[in-house]
């Protein structure tokens, strides 16, 4: 919060650090994994835009039949929660 003589102003401050760090699985060799689109990795049993158990299906076939590191999915977040919204596969909130 920020006070002047006759105004307040409040804010939220988001912090987050500038590294991570490497699992120690990553450590000390080179990785490679897949990048997708959530709404592309589908399966028979999912209603054809993707869903987070073929996610999560694909996360384990790689690992364990291709030996990749990592899957890389495109934001899972709200980019735009109020409208105007137009309906788009890349927002979430439209899918």
């Amino acid at each position: 919060m920020l006070r002047s003589d006759d105004r307040e102003v409040e804010s939220t401050l988001i912090v987050t650090p500038a590294f991570l760090g490497l699992p120690d699985a990553m450590r000390g060799r080179r990785v490679w994994g897949y990048a997708a689109q959530l709404y592309s990795v589908r399966s028979a049993g999912s209603w054809g835009i993707g869903d987070l158990t073929d996610l999560a299906d694909l996360a384990v076939w790689s690992s364990t039949h291709q030996f990749a590191g990592y899957v890389l999915v495109n934001p899972l977040h709200a980019a735009e929660p109020e409208p105007p919204m137009e309906p788009s596969p890349y927002l979430p909130t439209s899918r």
